[in-house]
């Protein structure tokens, strides 16, 4: 590392910066858990958990997602502009759909205390009732 200053001198020194690897697959980041009424769990990791609903509010909990890393803090954010997420911070959150029936995607994203991240998407599909 060299510094120099305003005239013009410069000092130099060695430094050694230990770097880890990050496993190359995404493995560090925390394992996202998500439970809700109506769900079913993506086929791959990573893939869009789907979960359908007669109820235009639907409590999501995402408080079992684990690391080895503790505390973990949580993001939910709504694709739709028509769609709203309560408590987005929250391991425990809620949705609010809008009158339409259809998809609804929501992103969320795990942080670990060591900054890893791992994100899952959730697809609220919102159906009438077949009995009316």
């Amino acid at each position: 590392c060299v510094a120099t200053n305003t005239v013009g001198k410069q000092v130099s020194k060695s430094l050694t910066v230990p770097v880890t690897t990050g496993g190359g697959g995404g493995g560090g980041g925390p394992v996202i858990v998500i439970n809700a009424a109506g769900c079913t769990a993506p086929a791959i990791p990573g893939g869009v958990t789907v979960c359908e609903t007669l109820v235009r509010l639907l409590d999501i909990d995402l408080s079992a997602s684990t690391s080895p890393n503790q505390p973990l803090s949580f993001l939910t954010t709504s694709r739709n502009t028509s769609a709203v997420v309560l408590n987005p911070t929250s391991p425990k959150l809620t949705v609010q759909l809008s009158e339409l029936f259809g998809d609804y995607f929501f992103d969320v994203m795990v942080t670990d205390s060591k900054g890893n991240k791992s994100t899952a998407t959730v697809d609220v599909h919102y159906i009438k009732s077949t009995g009316h």
